[in-house]
């Protein structure tokens, strides 16, 4: 808890990264010291890793702490976060998306979108693709 606010959904995106193992266990960790978690879980910008040792550690992780654990596409991942909106609720809503995410990439959210990694890169790539 940060100024009076708690964390009740993260997510984790994993770049090139499908097999998620090692997340799991930081990710549980995590949970453990912010138990107002309901919701948590890893985008991956390729097919999900499914095996069950991967599937059966997120359930276990899952019943221990109490939060919906996820792992998604990046595909799903937006399917899961557009469900039951309509077509008029979403108008406008690439725009803002994207704002969110450069302004996290740039560090301008970081009281409520941390990013402990160096973005610099991450915004050069996308002004390239911008271009």
């Amino acid at each position: 808890m940060k100024d009076g606010r708690v964390i009740v959904e993260a997510w984790d995106a994993k770049y090139g990264k499908p097999y998620l193992r090692d997340e799991l266990e930081e990710l549980r960790d995590k949970i453990l010291t912010s138990p107002a978690v309901r919701t948590a879980g890893f985008i991956v910008d390729s097919k999900v890793d499914r095996r069950r040792d991967i599937v059966e550690r997120a359930e276990e992780i899952s019943a221990e702490t109490g939060a919906e654990i996820q792992l998604l596409s990046f595909d799903e991942w937006l399917q899961y976060q557009t469900r039951g909106i309509n077509a008029a609720q979403l108008d406008g809503i690439g725009e803002k998306w994207l704002t969110a995410v450069v302004e996290s990439f740039a560090q301008r959210r970081s009281e409520i979108a941390p990013i402990d990694e160096p973005c610099e890169a991450w915004i050069q790539d996308l002004l390239k693709r911008l271009q």
